[in-house]
């Protein structure tokens, strides 16, 4: 129960994202970083929510899969359209034969302003 509130009212974007890309637990600062509720993110497609401006037509969930993700700052369109820097931090958790990945995400908008 107290690790569930510590999740719950982080100040980062805590999402759990099973390998299939489904999205598992979103907490309270997703819901504002990436503009999407609880209720309405939970269950769906990773790549339904969180849209890359990669360039090169890659998909969260694709870069997720590779890991290329680790402490590493990307924009993306929140569900606003609203474009924003953010540093991402995943880290793939494997435990009883099944396997998450783990999201961590902090705006950096004011790094990038400077």
């Amino acid at each position: 129960m107290e690790s569930k509130l510590i999740i719950e009212n982080a100040s980062q974007a805590i999402v759990s994202v099973e390998t299939t890309g489904i999205v598992s637990a979103w907490n309270n600062a997703a819901e504002s970083v990436f503009g999407w509720p609880k209720g309405e993110a939970i269950g769906r497609h990773l790549n339904d929510l969180v849209v890359l401006n990669s360039g090169d037509g890659s998909t969260f969930f694709s870069h997720l899969e590779q890991e290329t993700l680790k402490e590493t700052v990307v924009t993306f369109t929140r569900r606003d359209g609203v474009v924003v820097p953010f540093e991402f931090n995943v880290s793939k958790i494997s435990a009883d034969e099944k396997s998450i990945y783990a999201i961590f995400a902090r705006d950096v908008s004011n790094r990038w302003q400077r």
